[in-house]
């Protein structure tokens, strides 16, 4: 019986951790915001294979995103943010820039490219309208 009840164990802990993981990983992000954040919502749309970092102020807030994958939730503190995103493979910059948020108000990103190019950039949006349009794909 003692034998049976170590496997349970091991794998409801294994499962608890990957779902900690995986809730990291996703959902709503938090970059020294506070009563007043700014909402910016992150989307890959750029209909290719390879996941991507974003970057805000140097700091890594969503890891291994997907053209593939919803919308990531970040609050944000007013004012002026560097953004930088890198291939999530090799750390490679693949475009750059900064935004400019206002207190309580909505934001989308989106990390886009051109059918027929190579290069990627960054499409930045407000409004309740804008921004539902970048998320649902219009």
């Amino acid at each position: 019986m003692k034998n049976l009840k170590l496997p349970a164990l091991t794998a409801a802990l294994l499962l608890t951790t990957a779902f900690t993981v995986a809730q990291a990983q996703t959902g709503q992000q938090s970059l020294n915001a506070n009563n007043d954040a700014a909402t910016l919502y992150f989307l890959v749309d750029t209909g290719r294979a390879g996941a991507v970092d974003l970057f805000v102020d140097g700091q890594k807030v969503v890891a291994q995103a997907l053209a593939t994958d919803a919308a990531t939730l970040l609050n944000l503190t007013p004012g002026s943010h560097n953004i930088m995103v890198k291939t999530a493979y090799d750390g490679l910059v693949v475009t750059q820039g900064s935004i400019n948020l206002a207190a309580n108000q909505s934001y989308a990103l989106g990390f886009q490219n051109n059918d027929g190019a190579t290069d990627y950039t960054l499409a930045f949006f407000s409004g309740n309208h804008s921004i539902q349009q970048l998320i649902n794909g219009d």
